[in-house]
């Protein structure tokens, strides 16, 4: 991978690597939810995951990058029940769709992506930047990359 952009090929890698990392939390995911909920979120995380990894293992090596994402998100939703399911499948399939045609992600795509992915949740889970949800991680990471990531084009 270049310091400057990522292909399909590297974006693959980056989803089975952390799928993995999320699925080996899964203890301590629904122990964090215990405290607030009914303690299930490691284990709806580790379907929707699981079935990310499956998903990439059916697909061609070769798919461009958008439709990765987007096929991945689908199979996220559709592995999964709860908002979470629908929030972050949603915000997979917006990257692709922000994607479309692109065959590598540089800072400009990313930004694309961020800005898309922003959209999407901030609609699926009816929620604005200090809600205390996800979206404040992708609010917080698209306003760095409109502020900071400009120069690296």
């Amino acid at each position: 991978m270049s310091g400057e952009s990522i292909t399909a090929q590297n974006l693959r890698q980056v989803l089975i690597s952390v799928a993995q990392k999320i699925i080996e939390q899964e203890s301590y995911l629904n122990s964090l939810d215990a405290a607030v909920g009914d303690g299930d979120h490691g284990i709806t995380m580790r379907l929707g995951f699981q079935a990310i990894i499956r998903k990439l293992g059916e697909l061609d090596p070769q798919i461009p990058m958008d439709i990765m994402l987007r096929e991945v998100g689908t199979a996220f939703m559709g592995a999964t029940g709860g908002a979470i399911g629908v929030i972050l499948g949603r915000a997979l399939i917006a990257a692709g769709n922000a994607l479309q045609g692109s065959s590598e992600m540089g800072a400009t795509e990313f930004r694309h992506v961020l800005g898309a992915m922003e959209v999407a949740i901030a609609t699926a889970g009816k929620a604005k930047p200090g809600d205390k949800t996800i979206l404040d991680a992708v609010h917080g990471a698209n306003r760095i990359g409109r502020v900071a990531l400009p120069n690296l084009d």
